[in-house]
């Protein structure tokens, strides 16, 4: 019995510290798409173009 809760909670680790990894590869991509944009908005502008 002991053996399978330890084995559970292994995997409840696990499962976090992917989660955790994914969440926050997301979340690094959405930062870097919104530096974007603003540096896209800001060329346009001073290129004269109205967005």
């Amino acid at each position: 019995m002991q053996r399978l809760i330890n084995q559970r909670a292994g995997l409840s680790v696990k499962f976090t510290a992917e989660l955790f990894s994914a969440v926050s590869i997301i979340a690094g991509s959405c930062h870097a798409y919104a530096k974007n944009r603003i540096r896209f908005a800001v060329d346009c502008k001073l290129s004269g173009f109205l967005i």
